[in-house]
């Protein structure tokens, strides 16, 4: 009886494409390694027609007109329910407009209802962290016994070392001009025992522009421009972004500490 021996192929000479589903030689596709034989699923004309159809699609997107930016000048509170400026909104990355729904007053009355309800809660709280770190508690009553000695040494440092640190407060109010006038003017508005809120003199400029209410112009780029008080706080105005407009230094110099209506058209003239 006569032995039959079959000759399997050890190289293969065609494949099938998953795309088309024909058959076709290697050479008509790609190499890649992460494949056993070598080559990629799909015939190199699907794979460059699927390409082709992809960069359509991303260019017909680029040149669809993108929508225009609004800002958000106001929102309405989901706790008292009244409108109020973007101002008086926490900012927050995971909201839509950038901002909480709930307004700084809702969330500061909420905060103290609840440490209210809870004192006895919190209080257990610091005193079973206290147990878990005592070096907490060592560090502060160290702080506590040695505050004297501390503030001696850091007198007598300030007064050795005086030039450097009238150098790095120097360099400092250049850098952060806006925050060095809005601390000066929180510390003289507080002295009088005016309303004080945050300020934030980028918001302002986003939601006015580059425009004096004085004078009704344009704030050029070249024209140096101030942040005015349309209630004067010697006249029990609030230091708070909505009684805060830019203006034209002129304009702001010349309006001093009068009303919007108490000022004349030669004095609301704008830049010469």
């Amino acid at each position: 009886m006569s032995k039959v021996y079959y000759q399997l192929s050890l190289f293969k000479v065609s494949k099938v494409c998953s795309k088309c589903h024909i058959e076709k030689p290697l050479n008509d596709f790609p190499k890649n390694r992460r494949h056993a034989d070598g080559h990629s699923t799909q015939c190199k004309a699907c794979g460059n027609a699927y390409e082709k159809a992809h960069r359509d699609r991303v260019n017909e997107r680029r040149r669809q007109p993108r929508e225009e930016y609004v800002p958000v000048l106001s929102q309405t509170c989901i706790v008292c329910h009244i409108e109020k400026l973007i101002s008086e909104f926490h900012k927050s990355k995971r909201e839509k407009t950038g901002y909480r729904y709930e307004c700084k007053t809702c969330r500061v009355e909420e905060a103290r209802v609840y440490n209210l309800a809870h004192c006895e809660q919190k209080r257990a709280h610091n005193r079973e962290y206290r147990k878990r770190n005592p070096r907490v508690e060592y560090c502060q009553r160290w702080y506590r016994a040695n505050y004297e000695r501390l503030n001696m040494q850091h007198r007598i440092y300030y007064e050795t070392h005086a030039g450097a640190q009238a150098i790095r407060a120097r360099i400092y109010r250049v850098n952060h001009r806006l925050q060095e006038t809005e601390r000066v003017r929180r510390r003289r508005i507080l002295q009088k025992g005016n309303t004080v809120s945050r300020v934030s003199y980028n918001d302002i400029l986003e939601r006015d522009g580059r425009w004096c209410y004085i004078c009704e112009q344009d704030i050029l780029p070249h024209h140096k421009i101030h942040f005015d008080h349309v209630i004067p706080v010697i006249r029990g105005g609030a230091h708070a972004e909505f009684n805060i407009k830019p203006t034209h230094d002129v304009c702001n110099l010349r309006k001093n500490v009068k009303l919007l209506e108490e000022m004349t058209p030669y004095y609301r003239r704008g830049v010469s």
